[in-house]
């Protein structure tokens, strides 16, 4: 077997590298496989967490592709310093490794085995995460050697090879590397899922503490549909293959519209009910209602006072843009419109493109040239692509946007977004002007920890501080105004600035997780927000009061 560094312009892991960043941070938090925050670590925490996160420099690192530890990241480092974060470690504790997600990609990357694994364990153990310690503790003892032992009598007979001869080496990672290429080249023509079930489904326990190696039947059951599930639980499905159906339905992740329909909807009511209560049985009650909810997932309610725009079939919308009321955006392949709840496919993709809208008409810039639609998709209009000369223009004056000579040092410049510069690099030559988000370059500043917008002084007056009464996350500009998604706790919210004043407007707090947010759109009288729903995104609009209160159309 191979291994390669995942990032051939980087390194191998150091313990160097981790050293440096660890002495950069000043906090961290331990998350959980959701982001959910466990625990909060301060600079002092920090310096003992150093030595138990030290890794084995003599050994090759995991290659990334599948080839590192088979299951999800159970537990998260996320490190953040004075000026922001400085990087994410992703922890297996209970498999002795950890990998780490530098922001800079020319870092090392990869899994990497942990010099001691115990210390890890026992140092979140004392941070109030027992869980992987208890794991590993019940795993090596003698009931771990029973569950093993049975869970390899459950292994369909043509994936059982000489990688399962002896239980005690299920739990070494690199012995499951090799134990994975086995199943993998094993299983090749394996046509029947009811065995695979039946094997994912043996054991007990939530599903979320069980070893690694218990992860082996998802390398096979990824090709699965959701009628191939259905015809493998006919006619009298064991309680096993039912678990199993379930802990695969889970492992798929968040699901798109698109995604549903293949995995989920050829499932009926009753064989979806049959399947949450062997997880209720076999796993954990907490399995079997996150089963629940994506198996019979709630109609959408927008937030009071937002109204839908319209929502992806995919799980993210790129390249948005407004159009008055409406957003255009890549959604997978299609470029879609949404308004007023409803989604249209205007174009098709088959590479990335930028989109941008000029005079009610959407220009949309891919491989050789510009193409111009109406709001029904029709092309009015074949542009040629900008000349060398021409882009070399653009990009002139969008990089003036990223270095203004004569900003301040009042914090972080706010400007034009990068969607925003691709699109004006690639269609300026056709008489698109720079965006409203220009005008801010060197005037307005995010105060370090998003807590005020600081302006320029004018003709050597000081700057002027606008207090925020949240931290700020998104900022979009319009004509008229400057909006801001502002981290409100458990909510968020939108702050606008109208355009020649620095008085503060807010919207009422809006009932959505401010880390759903994915981006900000402005229009003269309101805020466009992309908002992650887990399972696809959605567009809402929220009115923006207008000079004399009143409020923006809805």
């Amino acid at each position: 077997m191979r291994f390669v560094n995942p990032y051939p312009c980087g390194h191998p892991p150091r313990n160097e590298d981790l050293r440096s960043v660890l002495v950069k941070a000043v906090r961290g938090e331990i998350v959980d496989g959701d982001d959910r925050v466990l625990t909060e670590l301060d600079r002092a925490a920090l310096k003992t967490l150093g030595p138990a996160l030290e890794i084995r420099e003599d050994r090759p690192c995991f290659d990334e592709r599948c080839r590192g530890p088979l299951g999800l990241p159970q537990l998260g480092l996320l490190l953040s310093g004075e000026a922001g974060p400085v990087g994410r470690l992703d922890l297996y504790p209970e498999n002795r490794s950890i990998y780490w997600r530098g922001l800079d990609w020319k870092q090392w990357g990869g899994w990497s085995e942990l010099r001691d694994g115990r210390a890890l364990l026992e140092l979140l153990a004392a941070h109030g995460i027992p869980a992987p310690l208890e794991d590993v503790t019940r795993w090596h003892g003698e009931e771990g050697e029973r569950v093993r032992r049975e869970w390899i009598k459950a292994i369909p007979p043509n994936l059982k090879g000489p990688w399962c001869a002896s239980a005690d080496r299920l739990l070494d990672p690199w012995h499951m590397l090799e134990a994975a290429t086995w199943v993998g080249q094993a299983g090749a023509s394996l046509r029947k899922a009811r065995g695979l079930l039946e094997w994912y489904g043996a054991a007990s326990g939530p599903f979320a503490r069980r070893p690694d190696h218990e992860l082996l039947p998802r390398l096979l059951l990824g090709r699965f549909l959701g009628e191939d599930l259905r015809r493998a639980l006919q006619p009298q499905p064991s309680d096993p293959a039912l678990a199993g159906a379930g802990r695969h339905l889970l492992d798929a992740g968040p699901l798109s519209p698109s995604a549903r329909a293949q995995l989920v909807e050829p499932l009926d009511a009753r064989l979806r009910e049959a399947i949450v209560d062997a997880v209720r049985r076999r796993a954990s009650g907490a399995d079997a209602d996150r089963l629940r909810a994506r198996l019979f997932p709630a109609p959408f309610v927008p937030p009071e006072p937002t109204t839908l725009v319209g929502a992806s079939s995919t799980l993210r919308l790129r390249r948005p843009v407004a159009a008055g009321d409406a957003v255009y955006a890549v959604d997978f392949q299609d470029i879609v419109r949404l308004e007023g709840g409803a989604r249209s496919v205007v174009g098709k993709l088959l590479s990335d493109a930028v989109l941008a809208v000029r005079g009610g008409r959407l220009l949309v810039g891919k491989g050789g040239g510009v193409q111009e639609l109406d709001a029904r998709g029709n092309v009015v209009a074949v542009h040629p692509a900008a000349t060398p000369e021409q882009a070399a223009a653009a990009r002139a004056v969008a990089a003036a946007w990223s270095a203004p000579a004569a900003a301040p040092a009042l914090g972080e410049p706010l400007g034009p977004t990068p969607d925003e510069r691709d699109a004006f690099e690639a269609l300026a030559h056709l008489g698109l002007g720079a965006p409203p988000s220009a005008r801010a370059v060197g005037r307005d500043h995010l105060e370090a920890g998003g807590r005020a917008v600081v302006r320029r002084g004018e003709a050597g007056a000081p700057p002027r501080r606008i207090a925020l009464p949240g931290r700020a996350m998104l900022h979009a500009s319009s004509a008229s105004h400057l909006a801001l998604a502002l981290d409100a706790g458990d909510a968020c919210q939108i702050a606008w600035v109208e355009e020649g004043t620095d008085a503060l407007r807010l919207s009422p707090p809006l009932r959505i997780a401010p880390r759903a947010l994915r981006f900000l759109l402005a229009t003269g009288a309101a805020a466009l927000l992309g908002v992650d729903l887990g399972a696809g995104e959605v567009v809402l609009r929220v009115g923006l009061e207008r000079a004399g209160g009143r409020p923006g159309r809805p």
